[in-house]
């Protein structure tokens, strides 16, 4: 919905009283001002992003997907200088970053930089993957109370971190709270956030989102502060468990005429507990004096019902079964408000005021700089690297929030810490490593540097670079022999019948009803697994060797590549220009190359013998006597998490690699799991059968992160 500052009138007028068009009205908007940014986007340092889809759109902004090129995606509000005409609005923007910059708190969208091109400026911000509470409540019509309670604590704990800081969010709405891949929540969009001097201090600018503004803001004096925002956690929580805002009408001046009239009604056929209906009723009390606080709202009987210690998400398409015992819901609860900062004292630090500096750069209209220096430093590189390191460096490892959230086994020496054990470049593994992110060595950098110098030599000196991202497709003329492999739409049916699969599994066991599935009888082969690799996303891409005996590459431009070290043969994969969900096979011997592709023999050669060197040549291949290992399934995709790497073939096989050394293949739709553990003892077996197998190893807590993430 869109901001207001006034209460809207029914119809915009113009000098001559005719009714203005809707579609001019609505090209009014300061977002239609924002056009879309170029494919690369620029930061004062240099550091490139490449903007991705868009998001969304408010009143005064448009949000796009970036990505760093290293797989790292943040979202950019973006906002026209076209519409930041005056010291007003500039002064706003400014106030709104220092705001969200100053809010440091697991529940809140993690601010990461700001920065201006010619056209734009960009406020860059944390993504969130599972959309928002808003969109989470129009697919489910409603939540169920143990879900509300579960995501209310976390409203209410980034709320009370906002008013410790001295700020009123006077925006808190469905569609302002994000849900993260991990179905936490995070409260965003400080457009309308305004920060007090002191906690006696009000405010008057009447502001909002209809369906969720307090009658205190609609009536005159307009006088508002701190029980502005639990009024719009009242609406939140009702729309949660009832489907939509208690006020919700057609036209906009009813809404205001009922909230100011305190016109709440409850639905009679709602199965909504009565604790639940009195905390709406106290937190949309009229008098904002008479509303609780937030610690009140912690202590209220609602809070004492049923509390989970995690979602999953699963939940984003339809009810979860959620079953806890009254003793377990009091040490969820306790724990969740632990986690969330709620049992101890947050800081009181205050916000930054706009300054001075500030000021004189909002009244100079025709100055090509918005953003003061004291909001957009000369460098920031080492916020980057702050930033991309770990999620939320505040936690430790060893935490119960962590373990619950991931469902880890209670031993922290099986587990990494945030993405520390992933770093950006040169990352090597082996199923016998001792470690998950060891760097090649200066020597090995300079080897690659002669390899790629050796690479652009050939005969074709303008070929495209290894460097460069998607190729736009080739023709599969080019290529005698061409076999057409269609890949993503057999990955795409692999993964979703693997992710049913095993929710099916896992939900039977925690039901206790593990002995009554009916089980796939299928006799499924057992796929080649990954068993050593090693990143060179910087240089190339990504090298791998299959327990089959080849080594493939993953190379940076969507292509892939596999050979045989013992034919010297190769198959080159390359997508089809006809088919995108496709991939051109194409066998050839570094006798029958075009230029593009010698290179890329060069670079598979030389990880090859990097990773023997280093990393071992192995056990012996799982193939037939004679068969050719260059032809088979290839790397297709691979991303990481905070305790694993997955890796998806184009056959449909999926690994996952966890940091306690285990490894977990996913075959067979999901019906069979091959498992190796930290000993290298490795067991093949059905996935109901892992419900009870190797408990040392934590195969059920696994197999759920490994669900809620494909």
């Amino acid at each position: 919905m869109q901001h207001i500052q006034t209460p809207a009138r029914p119809l915009a007028v113009r000098d001559d009283n005719k009714q203005v068009d809707a579609k001019a009205k609505r090209r009014e908007k300061p977002s239609a001002l924002c056009k879309t940014p170029p494919s690369l986007i620029k930061n004062k340092d240099g550091q490139s992003y490449q903007r991705g889809l868009c998001l969304g759109e408010g009143g005064f902004a448009r949000c796009f997907q970036v990505n760093t090129g290293d797989g790292t995606l943040y979202a950019a509000k973006t906002i026209a200088k076209a519409s930041l005409t005056n010291e007003k609005t500039r002064l706003k923007l400014f106030a709104e970053i220092r705001i969200h910059r100053s809010l440091q708190h697991q529940n809140v969208v993690r601010y990461i930089d700001c920065f201006e091109d010619d056209v734009n400026v960009y406020i860059l911000l944390e993504i969130c993957s599972n959309s928002t509470l808003m969109e989470l409540v129009r697919r489910r019509k409603r939540l169920l109370e143990v879900e509300a309670r579960y995501y209310l604590l976390q409203v209410l704990a980034a709320v009370n971190h906002m008013h410790n800081k001295l700020v009123i969010h006077r925006d808190l709405k469905l569609g302002n709270i994000f849900i993260d891949s991990d179905m936490n929540i995070k409260i965003g969009d400080f457009g309308l956030a305004a920060r007090l001097e002191s906690k006696s201090q009000r405010r008057y600018t009447v502001c909002g989102t209809p369906n969720y503004i307090s009658p205190e803001v609609l009536v005159r004096p307009h006088e508002h502060s701190f029980p502005a925002d639990i009024w719009g956690i009242g609406v939140i929580l009702y729309a949660m468990v009832f489907g939509k805002p208690p006020f919700q009408e057609k036209d906009v001046k009813v809404i205001y005429e009922r909230i100011k009239q305190h016109d709440l009604v409850f639905p009679d056929n709602a199965r909504v507990s009565q604790s639940c209906i009195e905390l709406i009723q106290w937190m949309l009390e009229a008098d904002p004096a008479q509303r609780p606080t937030i610690d009140q709202v912690l202590n209220h009987r609602w809070f004492a019902g049923e509390f989970t210690d995690v979602i999953s998400v699963s939940a984003l398409k339809g009810v979860p079964h959620i079953k806890v015992t009254p003793e377990q819901s009091r040490v969820n609860f306790n724990r969740a408000k632990a986690a969330c900062g709620l049992a101890s004292s947050c800081s009181t630090s205050p916000v930054e005021t706009v300054t001075k500096e500030d000021v004189a750069t909002a009244t100079r209209p025709s100055a090509s700089r918005v953003l003061p220096p004291s909001l957009s430093p000369p460098t920031t590189k080492e916020k980057y690297k702050m930033v991309v390191v770990q999620d939320r460096p505040d936690e430790n490892i060893n935490s119960p929030a962590i373990r619950r959230r991931h469902q880890l086994a209670p031993d922290g020496n099986n587990v990494g810490s945030g993405q520390q054990n992933w770093p950006k470049a040169h990352r090597m593994s082996t199923e016998r490593g001792t470690g998950l992110s060891r760097r090649p060595t200066n020597m090995a950098n300079a080897a690659a540097q002669l390899v790629m110098k050796a690479a652009t030599t050939k005969s074709d000196p303008a070929g495209p670079s290894l460097r460069s991202r998607g190729n736009g497709g080739v023709n599969s003329q080019q290529f005698v022999p061409g076999l057409v492999r269609e890949v993503r739409g057999v990955v795409h049916t692999m993964r979703d019948s693997a992710k049913t699969y095993l929710a099916r599994v896992l939900t039977a066991q925690s039901q206790g009803t593990l002995s009554q599935l009916m089980r796939d009888a299928t006799v499924f082969t057992k796929p080649p697994h990954i068993t050593k690799w090693a990143d060179f996303d910087e240089h190339w891409g990504m090298a791998y060797g299959l327990s089959d005996g080849a080594i493939g590459m993953h190379f940076r431009d969507g292509t892939s590549m596999r050979m045989d070290p013992f034919l010297g043969t190769y198959m080159a994969y390359e997508p089809a220009a006809e088919n995108k969900t496709a991939f051109v096979a194409c066998r050839t011997s570094s006798s029958s190359l075009n230029s593009n592709r010698a290179k890329k023999v060069n670079v598979i050669n030389f990880v090859h013998k990097y990773m023997d060197e280093r990393l071992g040549r192995g056990g012996m291949p799982d193939r037939r006597e004679g068969q050719d290992a260059s032809d088979g399934p290839f790397l297709y995709n691979f991303s990481r998490g905070d305790f694993y790497m997955m890796f998806v073939l184009s056959d449909g096989t999926m690994q996952f690699n966890f940091s306690d050394h285990t490894k977990i293949v996913i075959y067979g739709r999901g019906a069979r799991l091959f498992v190796i553990d930290p000993a290298q003892n490795s067991t093949d077996m059905s996935t109901e059968d892992a419900m009870t197998a190797k408990p040392a190893l934590d195969l059920v807590y696994k197999l759920r992160i490994i669900c809620e993430n494909l």
